[in-house]
Parts: C-alpha cells; sequence; structure tokens
C-alpha cells in the first residue's frame, strides 16, 4: 500500500511541476511567449532580464509554492500514516515537482532549470529558518556579482550539504532515512545537470547577467518619481477661496 501511496505522490506532484508560472505570467501579462525572449528559458532569471524585477518576483514566490507546498503536504500526511517516513515522502514530493518544471510532459518537456522550484522545497523544509538565512545571502550575492548562476547554485550547495548533515546526525532513528539522502543529492546532481550550459559559460567568463541591481534601480527610481510628482501636483493645487459673509443686524 506505502508502494501505491508513493506513486500517486510522484506522478501528482510531478503534474503539478509541470506547470509553468514563467509561461502563464508572461502571456497574461504581456500576451508573449516567455521562450521566444531574452535566453528563452522560462524561468525566473529570464523574466526579470524581460519583463523586470515586479514580474519576476510574482514568478519566483509562484515557483516556490509549487515546490514547497505539494512536498509539505504530502511529508505531512505521509508521516501521518507511517511515522518517520516525513522526509522520504517530502523529498520524493518535491524531487517530483522539480522534474516536472525541468521536463514538463506538457511542453514537450522542454522546461525551466528548476531552481525556484528546488528552493521552495527547501524553504519548506524543516530547516526553512536555515533556509531563509542563505537565501538573504544569494541575495547578496547576486547583488554583488550580477550571476544568477552563482547565487542560486550557491543557496542549492548549501542546503543540500546542511539537510544531509540533519538527516545523518539527527533523523537516523527514522526508517530509511538514508533514502532520503540520496533523493536531496539526486536533486542537486538535477539542478546542476540542467545548469551545466550555465557552468560552462562561467568557466569562460561568459555568462549572461541578471541585470538584478539595474532592475532594483529602476524600481526605487520609480517610486521615487511617482513620490515627487505627487508632492508638485499638492503644492500645484489652487487653495480653496474662503467666502466670508456679512450678516445684516436689524437694529429694530
Amino acid at each position: 500500500m506505502i508502494a501505491l501511496w508513493f506513486v500517486i505522490i510522484i506522478i501528482v506532484c510531478y503534474f503539478i511541476g509541470s506547470v509553468n508560472f514563467a509561461r502563464i505570467l508572461a502571456w497574461k501579462r504581456h500576451n508573449q511567449d516567455i521562450t521566444t525572449k531574452g535566453s528563452h528559458n522560462p524561468g525566473t532569471m529570464n523574466m526579470l532580464r524581460v519583463y523586470g524585477i515586479k514580474i519576476a518576483i510574482a514568478t519566483m514566490l509562484l515557483e516556490f509554492l509549487k515546490g514547497g507546498v505539494p512536498a509539505l503536504l504530502a511529508g505531512l500526511i505521509m508521516n501521518h500514516y507511517y511515522p518517520g517516513i516525513f522526509y522520504v515522502a517530502f523529498l520524493t514530493a518535491g524531487l517530483s515537482a522539480v522534474i516536472g518544471q525541468i521536463f514538463p510532459a506538457i511542453y514537450n518537456f522542454k522546461g525551466g532549470k528548476g531552481l525556484a522550484t528546488c528552493a521552495g522545497v527547501f524553504l519548506f523544509s524543516p530547516l526553512w529558518w536555515l533556509g531563509l538565512i542563505f537565501f538573504v545571502l544569494g541575495c547578496i550575492v547576486l547583488y554583488i556579482t550580477d550571476y544568477a548562476s552563482v547565487a542560486t547554485l550557491s543557496f542549492v550547495c548549501e542546503m543540500t550539504i546542511a539537510t544531509t548533515i540533519y538527516l545523518a546526525l539527527f533523523d537516523r532513528v527514522a526508517p530509511y532515512w538514508w533514502i532520503a539522502i540520496i533523493l536531496v543529492w539526486v536533486m542537486f546532481a538535477l539542478i546542476f545537470f540542467a545548469h551545466r550550459g550555465n557552468l560552462v559559460r562561467l568557466a569562460h567568463k561568459k555568462e549572461n547577467k541578471a541585470n538584478f541591481s539595474k532592475s532594483l534601480q529602476k524600481l526605487f527610481n520609480k517610486k521615487s518619481d511617482i513620490t515627487i510628482i505627487e508632492k508638485e501636483q499638492e503644492q500645484e493645487k489652487p487653495e480653496k477661496e474662503i467666502i466670508i459673509e456679512d450678516e445684516e443686524k436689524d437694529n429694530n
């Protein structure tokens, strides 16, 4: 029976992962196919380069949820009926969602690179607090280097190692804990395989810039421009005329 449940988890999470929010948002907001723009990759970083930081953040958050929520639900449900199997179910679901993002059947197996979905899995894990720390550090690295692959792959490396240490030290009493370690490293290998082109370009110093810092500057400049315009409009408003009516007083 447990094998059947895992088959259901793999199939359901794979098709959830196959839903590509970069394609959906690009079409809904701009009536365009993101795979024909920029690097042609239907992922968060290409959305950032082509459409800017707001829609990129929306894409990233949806990808986080797509990877993390199904994994967390699968882990909790399976652990309820089969105690101690949380991480195996959690990572099976997460890995299935990542595979769906990278190799979606509904898009002829041509998807994104799975980083945001993978990050969502880590951020919804019991080590979410550590994931937040590494995520902030990754954003700082991205701002300094402007290489998305460096920041994001570093995050995956850090969380993979941290999860492995946690499982080896604190989860060894759980059944099949070693399978969970294998699953997290398979996910790690899959992400790096999907980024093999980025790694080659990094080695040859030909990697594309993310334009993250420029996008942030544009965002804040727009906000400051709007504030200045609003203040100018308030200053230009004519003052209301005050009309004083004299009342006639009868002395009779």
